[in-house]
């Protein structure tokens, strides 16, 4: 059959329902290009969106804004501490990780008032209370000690493992 006896708008598409192949490479190439798309698509929401904030306990204004310390990215700074961060250190071993900070306290702070901030607190982060200022989470535990006397005072948070 010649395409001489098509008219001529049809001789175009004739021609090409002749000679088109089916081309594997492209329908690849479509699918793994749709196929990114839609993981964009599905990615970018989850990528900016943001975790509620905390509620504000009975220590702080609602509005101020949670801080958390540099090398305990999971343990909030109370407000009244701060946090020394030239005085932080992180070592990792075999067994786990052991980090220590200090924070000082604000000479109106009392300690038990730190104490009873991080007993509630703390929990919601996942740490049980052991006994006092020590704390559990999986292989981990969680101390407070205070130091000083006065305008000097501090508190070291030390993370050991198990």
């Amino acid at each position: 059959m010649s395409l001489k006896h098509f008219p001529s708008p049809l001789k175009h598409h004739a021609r090409r329902a002749i000679f088109s192949v089916y081309n594997p490479k492209r329908s690849v190439c479509s699918m793994i290009l749709r196929t990114f798309l839609t993981g964009i698509l599905l990615y970018v929401p989850h990528a900016f969106a943001q975790s509620p904030p905390l509620p504000p306990s009975e220590n702080e204004q609602p509005g101020t804004i949670t801080r958390f310390f540099s090398l305990m990215p999971d343990i909030p700074v109370m407000p009244g501490l701060s946090e020394i961060e030239d005085r932080a250190s992180i070592f990792d071993k075999p067994q786990g990780r052991i980090v220590e900070t200090q924070a000082a306290i604000a000479p109106a702070l009392l300690n038990a008032r730190v104490r009873d901030y991080y007993a509630t607190v703390l929990p919601q982060f996942g740490w049980r209370p052991v006994s006092g200022d020590r704390f559990k989470r999986n292989r981990e535990h969680l101390s407070l000690r205070y130091e000083g006397t006065g305008a000097d005072r501090v508190v070291f948070l030390t993370i050991t493992p198990e």
